[in-house]
């Protein structure tokens, strides 16, 4: 079973998230693009790095001191990265479901 065909069952099961799950579905191979720059570009995840990261990236939007860890900063910038890449207006949660997938692949 292909990515799509499973993202499909998923939606018919769970119809009221279908959409969302279809709208996570077209915009993985993006996600999967920003998770691979983000992971090339902090591979100690040093504060510097991901400082160049935000600098180059998410200037403007996201700030190293706004958030707990250092892991939902890297989630910030891909999620702005993301949304700029795409120019389209998606909701957060699927924005956010779309990178956490897209990161599995490189986490492990």
């Amino acid at each position: 079973m292909n990515i799509k065909a499973f993202f499909r069952l998923i939606a018919k099961i769970f119809k009221y998230g279908g959409k969302a799950l279809i709208q996570v579905e077209d915009i993985l191979p993006d996600a999967l693009e920003i998770a691979k720059m983000i992971a090339m570009a902090t591979p100690t995840r040093s504060d510097d790095e991901i400082l160049a990261l935000i600098n180059e990236h998410a200037y403007g939007a996201v700030k190293l001191t706004d958030f707990a860890n250092k892991g939902d900063v890297l989630r910030a910038v891909a999620r702005v990265a993301l949304q700029r890449r795409l120019r389209l207006k998606i909701r957060e949660s699927v924005l956010n479901a779309a990178i956490d997938l897209a990161a599995l692949e490189f986490n492990q």
